[in-house]
């Protein structure tokens, strides 16, 4: 699970361009993406939460890694 949102937030690029150069356009679709972003990860991180301990054994994360994980608050 970890492995997956770690490639998932570097398939996914926010960098930003010069204000200047981005049309009303391009900076909706930055927004929108950004939006999708954290929508994917708080989803991701509440399945999380739901696993059980052999679960969370399984894929090689303990309960406090995973607490931890699923307390994260990002904002953009």
């Amino acid at each position: 699970m970890m492995e997956t949102m770690e490639t998932m937030m570097e398939s996914v690029s926010l960098e930003r361009a010069p204000v200047t150069t981005m049309t009303i356009g391009a900076r909706v679709a930055k927004v929108f993406a950004a939006l999708r972003w954290a929508i994917t990860l708080n989803r991701s991180r509440v399945a999380l939460s739901e696993l059980t301990d052999d679960q969370l054994s399984d894929i090689g994360i303990s309960r406090h890694e995973a607490e931890r994980e699923c307390r994260k608050v990002d904002l953009f």
